[in-house]
């Protein structure tokens, strides 16, 4: 067999791209015999100009980021730091994990099953998302027992019984919201995912949560929506929204109170690198941090050699590209190629260009802070927050000076890993008409290391240790709009969050800029015949608790176009969608189908990938 002939080379480190490199059917590993998948023999050549592992999703060593900052990507534009990264950061740069996409996962969903299925679940830790706040701004006259400046955050439930223990929320509101949340869980669960719940057809989510049908209030359906279901739009429709806030009612419980998790050591970037791992150690060949050039193979190439000679006598797809590498002397050869439309060379490039519309921008920003961040519970009639946290002290009974010291920490929720949602108009009536998203990451997520104390705290730590606190804030922007200008104040609002205004959080080191994409659901323009031998990754969502699942959705669907491609396929149910099929079926058709063929994804895991021992 010719060691510089693949069956595919995937471009590229990103998430997409690892998750589809990682099956072991695209793999070299000694698997075991009874494994269809091991006997299909598959090569994969994986491809990175860049020296780290993660591409568009990478996670950063502070050193890192300064190099994104002096040399940024062609999709990174409006470049901007204002606070500099300083000497004693860099000194400790190994400590931190910036993510370029900052994300949480819910606790059920297809990146878990992903996760799981691959075993790579094993390689990347993960913890309990702290807290969701949805930020108001309410200002000296509204009498709260708080800063003068009244910022407040009122949490997400994170049971029925935290709904219940609001003394605030009137009886008649708390019944109509636990009524909502039980049917929205419970609705459709012999229907099609996709099928909107009844009532909710043609209506944007606030309209149905404010409806007749459903009866809450205004305010409380912006909690909902924004807190809730996570709604990136005042506009969106119901449909989506309830589907997405039934997958996270789902997934409350399964590891804690919260239904979200949130990856260490940067989330999506570390789990690419788990993906690309569980690929190498299977077989597959990665090239990081050299330049190369991939082109179709000339007909003289070909000649007097086997590239267009499968390796596999069930596969006729001829090695229909050449793959040259700087300081290698071999030319590689590929059969496929899997890719993103703007890693391509412009060569291998679709005919059709992506217009404004089919582009979207997003104003970002990365701060570091010096302090932890705490939410101050809203003594709004809104305030469904969660009276169990293990951060919260109760107030003792001895003495009025303690009980009104264990009440004020009471009111506090120091977070370490939070989702703070800014809806329009939050800040100031002229703030931003979108929602504006901060992700919170502190060090028990591994995002940033535990700093020496320098300062007196604005609030009581029992540690000689200051809690650092890496931010991350982004919303939807337009190419002209100075993403500093728009997320500055958000940023503002957060280091004065529950602090006097003459101490607020201290930033270290700040950046923002403008992210370029195609726009989710762009793909269309990418469609190419089934001859094609150019399978192409579509951008998923940059919704925040979104990305991954759907992420892990379009790998899927590219793995199976790509074994389809190679005639590998053996699987009996439609190939239009990548339907799963239950564990006995997907038994009896290993038995009956051709030993070559594939019909899983995923095998079952060996004792030596799950850890187990039988001896």
């Amino acid at each position: 067999m010719d060691e510089n002939a693949f069956d595919i080379a995937v471009i590229g480190t990103s998430l997409a791209e690892s998750i589809v490199a990682a099956p072991k059917s695209l793999g070299k590993a000694n698997l075991p015999p009874t494994s269809a998948l091991a006997k299909a023999g598959l090569r994969v050549l994986h491809l990175d100009e860049s020296p780290n592992y993660g591409g568009r999703d990478a996670s950063l060593s502070m050193i890192e980021l300064h190099h994104f900052l002096l040399s940024p990507p062609g999709h990174i534009t409006n470049l901007s730091a204002p606070v500099p990264i300083s000497q004693e950061l860099l000194r400790d740069s190994r400590h931190y994990a910036l993510s370029l996409s900052p994300s949480i996962v819910p606790s059920t969903g297809p990146l878990v099953d992903t996760l799981v299925g691959s075993g790579v679940a094993r390689y990347v830790p993960f913890k309990l998302l702290d807290a969701v706040g949805l930020y108001s701004h309410q200002g000296k006259e509204a009498g709260l027992n708080g800063p003068a400046n009244g910022e407040q955050v009122r949490l997400v439930p994170a049971s029925k019984e935290d709904v219940f223990k609001s003394k605030d929320l009137g009886l008649l509101q708390k019944r109509k919201l636990m009524k909502f949340l039980l049917s929205t869980a419970t609705s459709n669960t012999n229907q099609p995912t996709d099928t909107p719940p009844l009532g909710a057809q043609g209506a944007t989510f606030r309209q149905h949560l404010t409806s007749k049908a459903v009866g809450l209030d205004k305010d409380t359906a912006d909690a909902i929506a924004y807190a809730l279901a996570l709604s990136q739009d005042p506009d969106e429709p119901a449909e989506s929204s309830l589907l997405r806030l039934k997958k996270y009612i789902l997934s409350t419980g399964r590891h804690g109170n919260s239904p979200f998790i949130v990856g260490h050591f940067g989330g999506a970037g570390e789990l690419a690198q788990g993906f690309c791992r569980a690929s190498a150690v299977a077989g597959g060949t990665y090239i990081l941090g050299r330049p190369y050039k991939i082109q179709r193979s000339s007909p003289k190439s070909s000649e007097g050699s086997d590239v267009h000679e499968p390796t596999n006598s069930s596969n006729p797809v001829p090695h229909a590209f050449e793959v040259t590498i700087e300081a290698l002397d071999d030319i590689l050869k590929a059969r496929l190629v899997v890719s993103t439309e703007d890693a391509l060379p412009a060569s291998l490039r679709s005919e059709h260009q992506l217009n404004e519309d089919s582009s979207e921008y997003f104003a970002r920003c990365i701060a570091i802070l010096d302090s932890p961040i705490l939410f101050k519970r809203s003594s709004s009639p809104n305030d469904v927050s969660s009276a169990s946290n293990e951060d919260v002290t109760e107030p003792a009974d001895e003495e009025d000076g303690v009980k009104e010291e264990g009440k004020k920490e009471a009111q506090e929720l120091d977070v370490d890993s939070a989702v703070l949602v800014f809806p329009p108009g939050s800040l100031s009536p002229d703030s931003e008409s979108r929602v504006v998203t901060a992700f919170i990451a502190g060090p028990s997520s591994m995002a940033c290391p535990e700093g020496k104390r320098k300062r007196k705290p604005a609030v009581s730590i029992t540690s000689d240790q200051m809690i650092l606190g890496v931010v991350y804030i982004s919303t939807e922007s337009t190419p002209q709009k100075s993403p500093e200008e728009a997320l500055q104040p958000y940023l503002s609002a957060i280091q004065s969050l529950n602090r006097t205004t003459e101490e607020p959080s201290q930033v270290h080191c700040s950046m923002f800029y403008t992210h370029h994409r195609p726009r989710a659901g762009s793909s269309h323009v990418y469609t190419s015949d089934e001859n094609e031998s150019i399978i192409r990754l579509h951008p998923p969502s940059t919704h925040i608790a979104e990305g991954g699942d759907e992420t892990a959705q379009e790998a899927t669907r590219v793995f199976w176009e790509t074994i389809v491609k190679l005639g590998l396929d053996g699987r009996t149910c439609t190939r239009e969608k990548d339907d799963s099929i239950t564990a006995e079926a997907s038994s009896q058709e290993v038995e009956t189908e051709k030993d070559d063929l594939l019909t899983t994804m995923w095998p079952p895991l060996t004792n030596d990938e799950t850890g187990n021992d039988d001896d």
